[in-house]
């Protein structure tokens, strides 16, 4: 059954109108509002936040790692699976050598939201096309067997954007004619004076 929810909205506030998945029939500003901007999430949170710079430290003990320098980016992951942009680009501070048992060390600042990070590394500046999965804030990288390929982002991911429409908030309304939204409903109107009628139901 279709349910509708009045809603009042601050600029630049998104507001949950269902966490789950559901269909979005039209969007429905009272008569005297104003024109505006509406924003249609996918989700009832910001994409990841790109994790902070983190400390790397070369370690000639405790590993398989061959000598080198490794380079380093962590991102994080949410629990939807969307990938923020990368951190800024760390090396192990000098050129593992002298044993075969190498191995870096890192850690860096939990990020709000993140179920889990990317760990991604090389032996060249700029060049990591290999990653590892940590669900903690810190990873010992002892070896290059067992890791994922993927091109890092450069970017935070976008596809947590299910629309972004710049129609204007106008009486006759919006429809959506049936949208999915796999993640949840978030709304946001970029005037916050106006009242408006959203109609959905759950999926």
């Amino acid at each position: 059954m279709a349910k509708s929810i009045f809603r009042t909205a601050a600029v630049t506030t998104e507001q949950v109108i269902h966490a789950g998945r559901c269909l979005l029939y039209g969007i429905y500003p009272e008569v005297a509002s104003t024109a505006g901007i509406i924003t249609l999430r996918d989700d009832s949170t910001a994409q990841p936040l790109a994790p902070t710079t983190p400390a790397a430290t070369g370690v000639d003990t405790g590993g398989g790692l061959a000598d080198a320098t490794y380079y380093v980016k962590i991102t994080s992951v949410d629990k939807w699976g969307y990938e923020s942009a990368p951190s800024a680009e760390v090396n192990s501070g000098a050129l593992i050598g002298g044993t075969s048992n190498n191995h870096v060390t890192l850690t860096w600042d939990a990020m709000a939201g993140a179920e889990s990070y990317r760990v991604y590394f090389g032996t060249a500046s700029g060049v990591l096309p290999k990653y590892f999965t940590s669900t903690t804030n810190s990873f010992d990288l002892t070896t290059t067997t067992g890791q994922l390929t993927a091109t890092i982002p450069t970017a935070g991911d976008t596809t947590t954007i299910k629309s972004k429409s710049a129609a204007a908030l106008l009486a006759a309304g919006k429809t959506y004619g049936g949208a999915l939204f796999s993640n949840g409903l978030t709304i946001q109107l970029a005037n916050s004076a106006d009242l408006t009628e959203v109609v959905w139901e759950a999926a």
